[in-house]
């Protein structure tokens, strides 16, 4: 079975509500869990409106946590083996829960979308397992450098989580460069990530915000993003002379493919790891289901 982990920030509900409405018309999604990071908008709009929602539950996290850590609080509090990690902003609808049913399951393997309407097209690296060593001699090609910084992927809950489980005691917030943050820590835990034919959602693209002073903030921390960001893709190329295993270039014959396991891994869950949660995560959650 599926645990659904949707970090929210700000004033998303619209695309949120979108993913829930989804989810829960799926069979194998068991629970649809929501974290909610304190904003300047009010969530009881939001949670009054998915009441009717048997399968969710939200958290109001106590004090700000910010991106890379509330992605971390969604998961730890999911229950499934196998969770889907939806950004608020994006929409996943059936057949990205489709494609994924139809994999065969292995805990190590990061199962990225191949499309993510109407930006995002990954298809020429199906076949391809990416590892270490592989996304750090291609990460100065333009498509593999944004899959390495995008996830609304799927993936084994404790393995990820005990990937992670290092990084999450450092004070170190990677900002907005946090996928690839967290995508680089995976992939040197030893994670590959798999590009899933079929597996499609929607990719928000937010306007740009008129407001000189609002632009004016965004502007500074885009560039300690980016710094952020430059420091993570330097400590990946670095890799490549510590790390020897795996794949090389794109052009490259697969090799070194890691084994399969069976085509559903089943429902039950396998353990909380040893990551904690971060603090500041209220532990009582608001429930909407019986």
């Amino acid at each position: 079975m599926i645990s659904v982990a949707i970090p929210y920030h700000g004033d998303r509900s619209k695309w949120t509500l979108q993913t829930v409405v989804n989810a829960s018309a799926i069979s194998k999604v068991k629970e649809i869990i929501i974290t909610i990071d304190p904003s300047n908008t009010d969530p009881k709009k939001l949670i009054q409106s998915l009441r009717s929602y048997r399968k969710v539950k939200v958290y109001r996290n106590d004090k700000r946590l910010f991106v890379f850590r509330n992605k971390v609080n969604a998961v730890s509090k999911c229950t499934q083996e196998w969770v889907a990690l939806i950004d608020s902003d994006n929409i996943a609808g059936g057949g990205y829960f489709g494609a994924f049913s139809k994999q065969p399951k292995n805990k190590s393997i990061l199962y990225q979308p191949s499309i993510g309407h109407t930006m995002i097209h990954y298809e020429e690296y199906i076949g391809e397992d990416i590892n270490l060593k592989w996304a750090a001699k291609n990460i100065d090609e333009v498509k593999v450098n944004m899959m390495l910084n995008t996830m609304n992927y799927m993936f084994h809950r404790e393995t990820w989580l005990n990937a992670l489980k290092g990084a999450i005691k450092d004070e170190y917030d990677p900002l907005t460069a946090d996928s690839a943050f967290i995508n680089y820590t995976c992939l040197k835990a030893g994670m590959i990530m798999r590009i899933i034919p079929g597996m499609e959602y929607v990719h928000t693209v937010h306007p740009v915000v008129e407001d000189p002073e609002v632009q004016s903030t965004y502007r500074i921390y885009a560039q300690d993003a980016e710094r952020e960001y430059a420091k993570i893709i330097k400590q990946l190329k670095e890799s490549l002379n510590e790390n020897s295993n795996g794949t090389g270039s794109v052009s490259d014959k697969r090799q070194n493919t890691i084994p399969e396991t069976s085509n559903w891994a089943g429902s039950g869950r396998q353990g909380r790891g040893v990551l904690q949660e971060p603090e500041g995560c209220e532990n009582k959650a608001d429930i909407l289901s019986d």
